[in-house]
């Protein structure tokens, strides 16, 4: 539906590469009487592609805890690319996420957790739990552990530790930009898990923790597509081939 509009619609039962194929197919006219670049944007479903961003994104507004949103990510799937929640690592990431529609004053879950797990992590591990950086490290609370705790880790009496060392308490130790954080976090407080809210101020929009149980507060999740091993690199439509340069008007462009 809309041929010979600015907004073309395709919908119908098919395969992921039908309509790939029939994108790359397709023939773009304009009208215009002076040369310049045209813009195509292709949208799959409700998935979005926000300008600029290296990945594809999906708002989904369905209440979940963290580790129930976690898990439905990582099964979601994009014409064989692989879904896992949105890891918001570099400032890009924090960009992108900004533009997907999210309530303003609502939070949804994104990508990260320092939850104490008794032989593998202790608390204040800050790591990403799917994706392609799944279980990386990115940044570390230095928790004062007394020394009767310090070489058990599994231990759980070592998860209720909360004293902070008096010296840089938090500090980065992996792919994180420190810019990304609302405040003081990660840590103001000793919640879990990683939210990214929305406000009208660019002051307070950004990511911050809290505990990761459902709540009203937190209106969804975001899966992020794209990055994984074994990813179907025939879905990517680069952007650079979608300006079509027109040199005079009207002309005719695949």
């Amino acid at each position: 539906s809309g041929n010979e509009t600015s907004a073309l619609t395709i919908s119908g039962d098919a395969t992921c590469q039908n309509y790939l194929d029939l994108v790359k197919s397709m023939h773009f006219e304009h009208n215009a009487s002076t040369a310049g670049n045209r813009e195509i944007e292709v949208l799959l479903g409700d998935v979005q592609k926000p300008s600029g961003a290296e990945h594809y994104y999906q708002l989904n507004d369905t209440q979940l805890s963290y580790e129930q949103a976690n898990f439905q990510s990582s099964y979601a799937n994009l014409c064989g690319i692989q879904g896992y929640l949105a890891n918001v690592t570099t400032s890009a990431d924090l960009d992108a996420v900004a533009e997907l529609g999210i309530t303003e004053d609502k939070q949804v879950w994104v990508n990260g957790t320092d939850e104490c797990q008794g032989g593998i992590y202790r608390s204040g591990f800050w790591r990403y739990t799917s994706g392609p950086w799944k279980d990386k490290e990115f940044w570390r609370v230095r928790i004062d552990f007394s020394n009767d705790q310090l070489n058990a880790i599994d231990d759980e009496a070592s998860c209720d530790e909360s004293s902070l060392r008096s010296s840089q308490s938090s500090v980065r130790v992996g792919p994180f930009n420190s810019g990304n954080w609302n405040s003081s976090h990660p840590a103001a407080d000793s919640n879990d898990y990683l939210v990214f809210q929305q406000t009208s101020s660019d002051s307070t929009t950004g990511i911050l923790t809290r505990d990761g149980a459902a709540h009203s507060k937190v209106e969804g999740y975001i899966v992020r597509f794209g990055g994984s091993v074994g990813d179907f690199t025939g879905a990517t439509i680069e952007e650079d081939d979608n300006n079509i340069n027109v040199l005079l008007g009207p002309i005719r462009a695949e």
